[in-house]
């Protein structure tokens, strides 16, 4: 048998804490929970050597423990991480665009933005 050995974990820097703060609103994206002292940050794959924006999403403590227990999956965490990253996207996007006071843009048209 083999032993599993945890890689050290890295200090996540405080700017990616905050962005990753920002991304979820200052709530768990779980529950909703907004108790400033339960956050905690969690590495979607697991390797707490990889503190990478795209693999850390901040939760409430008991989120983060129904993670690690399995009760909720990485598939389910990856998919939360990317639906938040989705709609800071497409929040981003609706600020690029002109107002639309002259007509509306049919689905399949591509605005153009000048």
């Amino acid at each position: 048998m083999s032993e599993v050995t945890a890689k050290p974990r890295k200090a996540i820097a405080a700017v990616l804490k905050k962005k990753l703060q920002q991304e979820a609103n200052s709530m768990c994206p779980f529950c909703g929970n907004s108790e400033p002292g339960t956050w905690e940050f969690h590495h979607i794959d697991s390797d707490r050597g990889n503190s990478t924006y795209e693999n850390m999403i901040m939760v409430c403590g008991g989120c983060h423990n129904r993670i690690t227990k399995g009760e909720l999956s990485e598939a389910d965490v990856r998919l939360k991480k990317t639906m938040i990253m989705w709609k800071l996207s497409s929040a981003r996007k609706k600020h690029l665009l002109p107002e639309k006071s002259k007509r509306e843009i049919s689905p399949w048209e591509t605005p153009v933005v000048k």
